[in-house]
């Protein structure tokens, strides 16, 4: 023992050991402190004890390790250490635990938006490399500030010096593009890099994760723009929450917009309204110049014009969203045990990787605990839900407030770092750090009110009442199906919503009756009935309508009607029969030119003239060098009606002048659209001629001095 304490005193009692202990020990301390002052908000009072307390005891540390040095006590030496590292292990545990937490709330924090762009071909298609662009078609979106539309592209194109050789054409819709390559209208085309989870649901292209071949993939990383507040929450606040159908477990910053829940919350009171906007509502999408389609698809330009879009449809300002990717709802359900729903229906849906047969979900009706893939199925299960898509919206509120129910039971550590995994790679926001980190108190305030109740939070249920429509879109040459909202339902969700923001106060409800035979159901706000509300007007099907019936359908609408003539012999057809029209059936009136309004085809009958014509329209009379068409070029405008007089064919023909000042030119064909050699049969709906005029002859027959239409089917 003589030897064993000289040892000691002369190895391990040196000063050099304490300084080291108390460096360590105030760096891990520092850094402590640090943490706890990035934690804005939370517990205010109690974290600024904690940081005094720690400060006083570094300077006890540092005065006790004064004197040990001084006085050399071996005993209070060992002691001095040992407390000095248990102390630096459990400073060094809670840091790493609030490093945790603070670093996946800054993560979620989206401060940078991941954009990826892709160059796609057909699946059978020679084009398998990059090396293989060339002396090809390849569609791009003409939308110069659409990121993963247009500029990736670019740079793709630059990269890879696809500029030679290669023609491009441009497009104002990713459906029309896709519908051209699967078409073989273009050899490849740009989109975003998650296209599949875009366009999959779409019934033309259900299969274009196996119709198609990537060529290749760029990703851009863009700094979010706004400014970030840094205020604390302590006022009413809008919330837009979007489920992204995104099947990587990535929040990419284009994707349909599958679950759109608009939440208005009041700290004050704890009340909370949630309103599920249907993914086929028809909106103006405010990025695209209004043009008016599927809310969903203002997914497809990223999260601000999914914002601004719902903004102007119920005039008021969203504060905040959060991008909420579906696969990851699978992963919360399941690290928080399941959640207890009331299923509404009986059904059966795909699984997270849309897979049915013997991978589908089934569920009963009635309350039941679902794991994470029976919820993601209630929450994507349209075509059982009472109301389709508006059931389904309604479905997704049940399994948010299941959620929110369940969270209160986080008892353990490691569950609540589960959670926080799944938050990180799933879940993104425009919240500030600082002011996910105000949320806490709210919070404190929602745990400390459900103790008294079964749910944390005081929902009001909105319900935004529509109607469905078949709308036609030139860009994809189809109906597609939409909904129509009640503009008096839409009136009284907003109502609902800016009393709960504190924007408007609440009118008292004078009067109140009830039967005490009956249960009481609280009315949902927006459900209506809303009658004699006018429904949007589309442009009907003038084909099976007469002259006078769009003569007076065009003075309803303030719409003009212009009647374009065409002379037939055909016995199929009647006098004044319309038999084209140049606005789509089923086109909204909002798309008619105001200047141009609707112009109508409609048949004069004459009758036939020459009986010796030929029929070029029979497979028997294809190869007879007149059921060719005639090079017209240089010749004159009479060889056109000799010719057309001597066939039978099934196609309009459209004659236009243009004025000349050269009088040797004067009813000379100067373009045709259709070439020359190609047989009458097969040729397309129109045959364009167009020829000069000179303004000054006077011998050009009455009938010529106007633009001509002529069909003989």
């Amino acid at each position: 023992m003589k030897k064993i304490f000289p040892f000691i005193a002369k190895n391990i009692l040196n000063p050099i050991t304490i300084i080291t202990a108390y460096s360590l020990c105030l760096i891990v301390t520092s850094y402590l402190i640090y943490l706890l002052s990035l934690l804005t908000g939370i517990e205010t009072l109690f974290r600024v004890i904690i940081i005094i307390i720690l400060i006083l005891l570094l300077f006890i540390f540092l005065f006790i390790g004064f004197n040990i040095i001084k006085r050399k006590k071996i005993v209070l030496f060992s002691i001095y250490v040992l407390t000095i590292i248990l102390f630096i292990i459990i400073e060094a545990v809670i840091s790493y635990n609030i490093n945790k937490m603070y670093n996946t709330i800054n993560t979620i924090s989206q401060k940078e938006i991941v954009y990826t762009t892709s160059l796609i071909t057909l699946a059978d298609s020679n084009i398998k490399t990059i090396n293989d662009i060339k002396n090809i078609k390849i569609g791009i979106i003409n939308d110069e500030d659409s990121i993963d539309g247009y500029i990736i592209s670019q740079e793709i194109i630059e990269e890879n010096q696809l500029a030679k050789n290669n023609t491009y054409n441009k497009y104002d819709s990713f459906i029309l593009m896709i519908s051209d390559l699967y078409e073989k209208k273009v050899d490849a085309i740009f989109v975003p890099g998650n296209y599949v989870s875009m366009f999959s649901d779409d019934e033309l292209f259900q299969n274009i994760k196996n119709d198609t071949n990537i060529i290749i993939t760029k990703e851009k990383r863009i700094k979010e723009q706004e400014k970030y507040q840094n205020t604390k929450i302590t006022k009413p606040f809008t919330l837009l929450i979007m489920g992204i159908d995104d099947k990587s477990e990535n929040i990419n910053a284009n994707a349909n917009g599958d679950a759109l829940m608009l939440i208005t919350f009041n700290p004050k009171t704890l009340n909370a309204t949630i309103l599920s906007i249907p993914r086929d509502t028809l909106v103006p999408i405010t990025c695209r110049n209004n043009y008016q389609t599927k809310i969903t698809h203002a997914s497809w330009y990223g999260e601000k014009c999914m914002v601004a879009t719902i903004e102007k449809l119920i005039d008021i300002n969203i504060d905040y969203y959060v991008k909420v990717n579906f696969k990851g709802v699978v992963k919360l359900v399941d690290v928080l045990g399941g959640i207890e729903v009331d299923v509404p229906m009986k059904f059966c849906e795909q699984n997270s990787d849309r897979q049915r047969g013997n991978k589908e979900i089934c569920l009963d009706k009635g309350w039941q605990r679902l794991n994470g893939e029976e919820a993601l199925a209630l929450s994507r299960n349209r075509y059982d839900a009472p109301g389709g898509d508006i059931g389904r919206g309604l479905n997704q509120q049940l399994v948010l407030k299941a959620i929110l129910n369940e969270s209160k039971n986080i008892n353990n550590i490691n569950q609540f770092y589960d959670i926080l995994e799944v938050i990180e790679n799933n879940i993104a926001t425009n919240f500030s750090t600082k002011q996910i980190l105000s949320l806490y108190n709210i919070g404190k305030d929602i745990i400390k009110h459900s103790k008294s109740n079964n749910e944390p939070l005081a929902f009001q249920q909105l319900f935004l009442k529509t109607y469905g429509l078949s709308i036609y879109y030139p860009s994809s040459y189809r109906d597609l199906s939409m909904q129509a909202y009640y503009k008096g339902s839409l009136n009284d969700v907003i109502k609902a919503m800016k009393i709960n923001l504190d924007l408007i106060d609440q009118e008292p409800i004078k009067t109140f009756t009830y039967s005490i035979k009956e249960p009481y159901e609280k009315k949902k706000i927006g459900e209506g009935p809303y009658y004699g509300e006018s429904k949007i007007q589309l442009v009907p099907d003038f084909t099976s309508k007469d002259k006078e019936y769009a003569l007076n359908w065009g003075l309803q609408h303030d719409i003009k009607i212009t009647f374009e003539t065409i002379q037939s012999d055909d016995p199929n057809y009647t006098n004044n029969q319309i038999i084209k029209q140049n606005m789509h059936s089923k086109s909204l009136l909002s798309r008619i030119n105001k200047n141009e309004g609707i112009i109508l085809t409609i048949v004069e009958k004459v009758e036939t003239t020459n009986p010796n014509k030929v029929n070029c329209t029979l497979t028997e009379n294809e190869e007879n060098p007149v059921c060719f068409m005639p090079k017209f070029i240089n010749e004159k405008i009479s060889n056109v009606d000799d010719w057309l007089n001597s066939i039978v064919y099934n196609f309009i023909v459209t004659k236009e002048k243009v004025m000349t000042n050269n009088e040797e030119d004067h009813l000379v064909i100067f373009e045709q659209s259709v070439n020359e050699s190609t047989k009458v049969k097969d040729m397309s709906a129109e045959l364009i001629i167009k020829y000069y005029f000179y303004e000054n002859n006077k011998e050009e027959p009455e009938e010529e001095l106007e633009d001509e239409t002529e069909i003989n089917p």
